[in-house]
């Protein structure tokens, strides 16, 4: 935390939904693993993509910038790396630790991982600054509550005492635009722009950006609507 404030964030986000890890079963199935296990179809798969080979063994080892300057664990050992993953969960913390993690960092602090309206009631009254509605992806619980479904109740329960955001689910900006028409105050999204980053790179993260600010741009002329700020329940359910 310390680390983050010097570096100038202006927030702590605390995420509450992998208090242990739930069970992936198409990780399970495409056996991904930390660390990964090295086994014939390794090589097969080496063999049969030789470019990519050449270059994964000719550069630098990837690493991260969360934990860089730590070279036990940077990264480039996939081994250490996952040890040190592991060991940054901790499925004891509870509500209690929030006034903790407030003095110790100084900053506003938003839950990532609400999945029911009694918990963003909680964190309303017991001064979060924001919470972002979330399911990690679905990856975690088999039959929590898509985020967007949830929105609408979780809403009329906090009103504004508190910023809600959606994250999950977000491919294009017309679901920006849906998101926002029922209350978020904001939309977070990740695999959209790693899709990109492992399809082009650069390249392909600046495509994904673009193709959802776009939509966004595109919905609302398509709906009417001349700003974010004016949207409500209606920019969706009556037309």
């Amino acid at each position: 935390m310390q680390r983050a404030k010097a570096a100038g964030y202006k927030a702590i986000m605390v995420t509450v939904d992998t208090a242990v890890f739930g069970r992936r079963e198409r990780d399970v199935r495409r056996g991904f693993t930390l660390p990964p296990k090295i086994g014939l179809e390794t090589f097969i798969d080496g063999i049969r993509h030789p470019r990519w080979t050449f270059k994964f063994v000719t550069n630098e080892p990837i690493t991260f910038s969360a934990v860089a300057g730590r070279s036990d664990v940077d990264g480039s050992k996939a081994i250490t790396l996952s040890d040190y993953v592991n060991s940054q969960f901790d499925p004891t913390l509870s509500w209690h630790d929030l006034d903790w993690i407030r003095q110790e960092s100084g900053l506003p602090i938003m839950l990532k991982g609400i999945q029911c309206v009694a918990d963003a009631k909680q964190a309303a009254s017991m001064g979060v600054d924001a919470i972002a509605l979330s399911n990690h992806g679905g990856r975690q619980l088999d039959g929590s509550p898509a985020p967007i479904e949830l929105l609408p109740s979780v809403i009329d329960a906090v009103g504004n005492s508190i910023e809600v955001l959606v994250d999950g689910g977000v491919r294009r900006g017309s679901d920006v635009v849906k998101a926002c028409a029922l209350g978020a105050r904001a939309v977070m999204f990740g695999r959209p722009y790693l899709y990109g980053l492992g399809a082009a790179g650069e390249l392909g993260v600046q495509w994904a950006l673009d193709h959802i600010t776009s939509g966004v741009s595109r919905t609302m002329a398509l709906i009417g609507e001349t700003s974010i700020t004016k949207l409500s329940r209606d920019s969706i359910f009556e037309r």
